[in-house]
């Protein structure tokens, strides 16, 4: 195996492979679609059997949402089981936090009939773990906003039904009193009604990376730099 100093040879396949991976990471603002679809995408790039993850809950003090890959999730004993008996031995983890600052992780086995893993597996879960980690604290702090963005909007319309929140602005009203496009017009009312953006992306046919784009000129053309701030701004002047 052929070491670069700190950091070891990877073939164009596995380069490949591992830019899918982190590109998957930051694909979502949803916690379960981030660790699922990136979860399919390690089975390749570490040549695994099966992958499960998990979240932590600060409240509960345990690990939940628990996403599963190949994997019965009632084979799982505890979050560092084996399983001699199907042939599939001692996993690793790729872990974020410490003891005292728990966020989530990933848990890969080996295909069935390898005991272990090798240095280069261990080598790509240290390349990945950061992004995993920026992923969950994005996706969490996004999931506070949401939150937030939805108490905004039923204080300031007086309406518990976010999907009628919105039904007294117009689209013609947000372009003429913002200066926004008709399509950022149309992703503020979405806003309004308290949408997530990957239902947003899918009410408006546009990619994920078009609707950040959507979302910069709005927050720049209204002065604003949150979601919650941006609902206030909105229901304050119309």
């Amino acid at each position: 195996m052929k070491k670069m100093g700190a950091q070891m040879f990877l073939s164009k396949k596995k380069q490949t492979q591992l830019l899918k991976v982190i590109q998957s990471l930051h694909g979502s603002l949803d916690d379960y679609e981030i660790r699922k679809q990136s979860g399919y995408l390690l089975l390749d790039l570490l040549e695994a059997e099966c992958v499960a993850s998990f979240i932590w809950n600060h409240e509960q003090k345990s690990f939940d949402k628990g996403v599963f890959i190949n994997r019965d999730p009632q084979t799982m004993i505890n979050h560092n089981d084996v399983l001699t008996p199907n042939g599939l031995y001692y996993g690793v983890s790729l872990d974020t936090g410490d003891r005292s600052n728990h966020i989530g992780y990933f848990r890969v086995w080996p295909r069935r009939g390898k005991k272990s893993f090798d240095e280069k597996t261990l080598y790509l879960l240290d390349l990945i773990r950061p992004h995993f980690c920026n992923a969950i604290l994005n996706s969490q702090s996004y999931q506070t906003c949401h939150l937030a963005s939805k108490q905004v909007i039923m204080n300031l319309s007086g309406k518990t039904d976010l999907s009628s929140a919105s039904t007294t602005i117009s689209r013609e009203q947000l372009m003429r009193d913002f200066s926004l496009t008709k399509r950022e017009a149309d992703t503020t009312l979405q806003l309004l009604q308290g949408h997530r953006d990957e239902l947003i992306a899918q009410n408006l046919h546009i990619a994920f990376s078009t609707l950040r784009t959507h979302l910069r000129n709005i927050f720049s053309k209204t002065n604003v730099s949150s979601r919650a701030a941006l609902i206030h701004r909105v229901y304050s002047q119309l």
